[in-house]
């Protein structure tokens, strides 16, 4: 049912009316191996050479995690046949049935157990970070395989996540099936594919469709069910759990923070931390210890045994660009990595950060030295030392399994990566560290402030300048005369407004350090994103190394003479040679993957200790990052809706950490409402 704060959303052609040959928007399809066989026939002959994967998932427009996905299967399984009739698919695996009607009182489709049988449904439209729920009728005769239904979230020809459900035996009987999950953060599409490798006279019929949003009261009941289904776990704290999170707290709390901004956590690693999956013991943990804490958004930059020391070079790109209140980093690496990348965070951020020891992988005994390797001492000292969060996560796990006469393996699906219990107990041990801390290891008000300029006004406060045509309505000030101003000198790298939006408002111009907001040298730099054809996973294979990010550049740095624009890194040949572009630029220089590198206007560099397996990469290789400017010359307090509205806005990011006045000017077009001024000051100074 379609219950109070949730609304349905549409999965077209419900009905199964439309079975296309191809991998439609809108369409239902069957997948069959002559598609690829077609496919890679016509691409050869287009380049005269053996197409890559990832070309031959572009041209059947589908993603290469799909296309690894289905082809595998019908592979593994020696299947060769034909696509379906889209006018008629008597006869085949999956049939569409209308002389018999579902309970809803529709056409449902019939699908027979066979090696290679797979479904894909059309794309359907979901709400980003979400919780939803998948309903469909179903009836089925299921002996020994499980048909499996997996979600594909971002279509496009990367794909962000793949969620793996399983669907049931009915016995024969019709029922109602229901799925929960929710959908990463910036995703506004899915499909799924059901994957039924059962024998011939084993059946599912599936009918009427449905998804709908969740709330997240019903999400959390659901949690809690299947939580109860798992084995309890106890984690006692201690002392130390907490004691570096004291903003994340506070945040949480309501006590600090950006009105009505999201509390944004990013994860960065290798596939253990792409194992956490989306954080939800963590999430649900927050709702409940902080029933009125903001939405909570992850996101996760993850590569295929990524360590610290490559890591922090995303860090360094698009995490710290987005400003997150927390960061996670679940795997390993050298504690010289580990360090620079904690540092890092800590001079250009305010960030709490959260890194737990490493789980037990197979064959691992729980002796007393494999459990308390040195190796986690030295971590943990290592964070101590920037302030961030050690999770014991090793220990706590060799207790719980001790206790309860369990095995490494229980916590494992494969030689290296956590199973759903493992992933389970390792997210707990996270969670618990979620509390108010007693004797919090620094002050979370020396890191953000908020100045609230009425008061600052009243006050006289020596670190704001007020011109006159200010006048106090309640809490915040409001100007309607041209060339009102107010400076403020801070101490900090970053500095944002909060005021009122209104249908009369006004547009103030931004200064800082005494010249207009966009001529301040100020910038972040986006991921270096790999293009999905390159030759990746440590030359061993052809894949998308977007899905496994595991060669070439993680990071870059900029020097000089820097103008914002879009920039490509390119392969030039197999010996590590490549070229650097700007789109305004041009080429700015050739330079070796080995070696240190500055472009010729003096704009980037490239340090090869941040390139991965440059090995692997070969000729025609690229990668593209933009670099942005992250000042704002103006800012609009104008209301789009016509209603006064709060709203904060970030006026300069990235700034050196130090001394800086801002200074806004009313433009004359309009009413100025500021409430206050909120000020990011990093921890340690470059």
């Amino acid at each position: 049912p379609i219950v109070e704060g949730t609304r349905e959303l549409v999965i077209p052609n419900s009905d199964f009316k439309e079975i296309k040959e191809q991998w439609p928007v809108g369409g239902w399809c069957i997948p069959d191996g002559n598609m690829e066989t077609k496919t890679v026939a016509a691409l050869t002959e287009l380049y005269q050479r053996i197409p890559k994967p990832a070309e031959i998932a572009m041209a059947m427009n589908i993603t290469l995690g799909e296309y690894d996905f289905v082809f595998s299967r019908i592979k593994q399984n020696q299947i060769s046949s034909v696509w379906s009739d889209p006018t008629s698919l008597q006869g085949r695996n999956i049939i569409l049935v209308n002389n018999e009607l579902s309970p809803a009182g529709t056409p449902f489709l019939h699908i027979m157990g066979g090696k290679s049988t797979l479904l894909k449904s059309p794309d359907f439209e979901i709400k980003a970070g979400k919780p939803h729920f998948l309903s469909l009728w179903m009836r089925s005769k299921i002996t020994n395989v499980t048909p499996s239904l997996f979600f594909w979230f971002d279509i496009g020809l990367e794909d962000i996540s793949v969620g793996y459900n399983g669907l049931p035996d009915t016995n024969g009987e019709w029922k109602q099936v229901g799925i929960y999950f929710r959908a990463p953060a910036d995703v506004s599409k899915a499909h799924f594919t059901v994957h039924f490798p059962a024998a011939s006279n084993e059946y599912a019929d599936i009918a009427d469709i449905r998804i709908r949003t969740v709330t997240d009261k019903e999400f959390s009941e659901v949690y809690s069910i299947e939580r109860g289904k798992m084995p309890v776990y106890e984690v006692q704290r201690t002392q130390e759990h907490g004691k570096y999170l004291a903003s994340t707290i506070a945040k949480l709390e309501g006590k600090m923070g950006l009105p009505g901004k999201p509390f944004l956590i990013w994860g960065v690693g290798s596939s253990w931390t792409n194992y956490l999956d989306d954080l939800e013991p963590v999430r649900q943990t927050i709702i409940q210890n902080f029933p009125n804490s903001p939405d909570i958004i992850y996101r996760k930059r993850c590569g295929s045994g990524c360590p610290y020391d490559f890591a922090r070079g995303w860090v360094h790109t698009d995490v710290l660009a987005e400003q997150p209140d927390l960061i996670i980093s679940y795997t390993n690496g050298s504690k010289e990595g580990l360090e620079a990348m904690l540092k890092d965070i800590r001079q250009h951020s305010t960030a709490d950060i959260i890194i737990p020891s490493l789980h037990f992988f197979q064959n691992e005994k729980l002796t007393n030295e494999n459990i308390n390797e040195p190796i986690y001492d030295e971590i943990r000292q290592i964070c101590e030392k920037y302030n961030a969060q050690f999770v014991d996560n090793r220990r706590e796990l060799a207790l719980w399994l001790t206790k309860n006469n369990r095995h490494v393996e229980d916590l494992l699906s494969d030689f290296v990566h956590q199973s759903e219990l493992g992933r389970q107990l390792i997210c707990e041990n996270i969670a618990k560290h979620f509390c108010e801390n007693s004797n919090p290891a620094y002050d979370p008000t020396l890191l953000e402030k908020r100045v609230n300029l009425a008061k600052a006004l009243k006050n006289k406060d020596k670190s704001l300048i007020f011109s006159e045509g200010w006048k106090t309505e309640g809490e915040n000030l409001v100007s309607n005369k041209q060339g009102t101003s107010i400076k403020f000198k801070f101490e900090g790298n970053r500095v944002d407004v909060i005021g009122l939006k209104a249908g009369e408002g006004g547009i103030v111009n931004v200064f800082v350090d005494g010249v207009l907001a966009n001529e301040i040298p100020a910038f972040y730099i986006s991921y270096v994103k790999p293009a999905i054809t390159n030759i990746s996973h440590m030359g061993e294979y052809p894949r998308s190394s977007k899905g496994n990010a595991d060669t070439g550049p993680h990071s870059i740095s900029i020097d000089k003479n820097i103008i914002p624009q879009l920039w490509t890194i390119r392969m030039i040949d197999n010996e590590g040679n490549y070229e650097l572009k700007g789109s305004l630029t041009g080429l700015d220089g050739v330079g070796n993957r080995n070696q240190a590198f500055q472009s010729n206007s003096g704009q980037i560099n490239i340090d090869p200790a941040l390139w991965r397996n440059p090995k692997a990469n070969v000729k025609d290789d690229y990668w593209t990052f933009e670099v942005s400017r992250c000042t704002s010359p103006s800012v609009d307090f104008k209301a789009t809706t016509g209603k006064h509205e709060v709203f904060t806005a970030p006026l300069a990011q990235n700034l050196s950490n130090d001394s800086h006045t801002v200074e806004i000017v009313n433009n004359g077009s309009g009413e100025i409402s500021i409430n206050s001024f909120y000020v990011f000051t990093p921890m340690i100074k470059e």
